[in-house]
């Protein structure tokens, strides 16, 4: 096996430091000591409320989050900690707060911090920032040189999220497998594709063993499902070198979110789905596409446009499949990674089988 074969490693979504800890919130001031004193926070009101108290400091700035990461967001931010010679920032709260704390830290040239308050993206793992527009529609990504300097899992509070969110995770985390294939290949040609692979296994493997009858109040079934949400699934993505990339799914999961009612989907959900669909348009294996549906439903995610609807009221026909299919044809677009190239046919017959599953 090659170690390279065209590709090259940049792990630089490894964050410098993770500690994953009940109540570890509790010792931020202590962990951050030879960073800073000041930290600047961002979150939104809901997070400021219930888990602000927890870390305790007395020098801190909190900018609110509006619940959207978009340019001006960001830009609010950035302008309103430049005045407050803040040491560090700190990203509070779900995906898109920790996305755009990450970005206000690159712009700032400060030190991130991530403090998730769920596992329903690997967000808080990352260098990588998804940005929407005013609408909250998916608009691109923004690829960060700066990954976390410390992410704080406080287990206590990542076991408390709704079941809504933890199963998200999973339909983010399981993408890790499916696109991974679809990008590198069921035998990936180099050593870095083979164990952003393995890696992506055993997130399947931890998702499925701690969902056997669903998601379960379980503490250390949780524990597991968050550590794979999390840390798992951002080490699969970065390990992979160049040869492991989002593909189809999250193309299609990007169109959806330029539909009415598609920004009440969470992204997890949504992938779940449009998993469902890459697998049938590249052919994956009859067996592995019944586990993953078998495996959705155990944690009520959507494997239809009648589940979709009830979690959002979303109606997806043929004609908005036109419109999530012409957004995952643009060129900035992540299925233009995958090595098949589909078309708008593939996609509607696609759908269709998904609307008449029996299994």
């Amino acid at each position: 096996m090659n170690l390279f074969h065209g590709s090259f490693l940049d792990i630089n979504v490894s964050p410098g430091r993770i500690i994953f800890s009940d109540n570890i919130s509790l010792q931020l001031i202590e962990v951050l000591s030879n960073i800073g004193d000041n930290a600047g926070i961002i979150s939104t009101s809901s997070c400021k409320e219930r888990y602000y108290p927890r870390l305790g400091y007395i020098d801190s700035h909190f900018s609110e989050f509006s619940g959207r990461i978009t340019e001006t967001e960001i830009n609010k931010h950035t302008e309103f900690f430049e005045s407050k010679n803040i040491d560090f920032v700190i990203g509070l709260g779900g995906g898109k707060a920790i996305d755009c704390a990450k970005c206000v830290a690159f712009n700032l040239r400060k030190p991130f911090i991530a403090m998730p308050t769920s596992s329903a993206t690997c967000a808080s793992f990352t260098s990588l920032a998804v940005i929407y527009n005013e609408k909250n529609e998916f608009e691109s990504y923004k690829y960060l040189n700066t990954p976390p300097v410390i992410v704080f899992l406080d287990s206590k509070i990542l076991r408390e999220a709704p079941d809504r969110l933890l199963a998200a995770g999973i339909g983010d985390t399981i993408a890790k497998y499916v696109e991974t294939v679809s990008s590198a290949g069921i035998s990936p040609e180099d050593l870095f594709s083979n164990y952003s692979l393995e890696i992506a296994n055993k997130c399947i493997e931890i998702c499925t063993e701690s969902t056997k009858c669903g998601i379960s109040t379980d503490k250390k079934e949780r524990d597991n499902i968050n550590f794979a949400n999390i840390i798992l699934s951002g080490l699969s993505s970065g390990i992979g070198g160049m040869s492991c990339f989002a593909t189809i799914a999250h193309a299609l999961a990007n169109g959806i979110t330029k539909l009415e009612h598609g920004d009440k989907i969470l992204h997890g959900e949504a992938i779940a789905y449009t998993i469902l669909l890459e697998m049938i348009i590249e052919d994956f294996p009859v067996d592995e596409f019944q586990f993953m549906v078998n495996l959705f439903r155990k944690c009520k995610l959507p494997c239809n446009s009648k589940e979709l609807n009830n979690i959002s009221g979303l109606v997806l026909r043929e004609e908005e499949l036109e419109i999530i299919y012409a957004h995952s044809q643009h060129r900035d677009e992540t299925a233009n990674l995958a090595k098949k190239k589909f078309t708008h046919e593939e996609l509607i017959l696609a759908f269709k089988y998904l609307e008449n599953l029996k299994f």
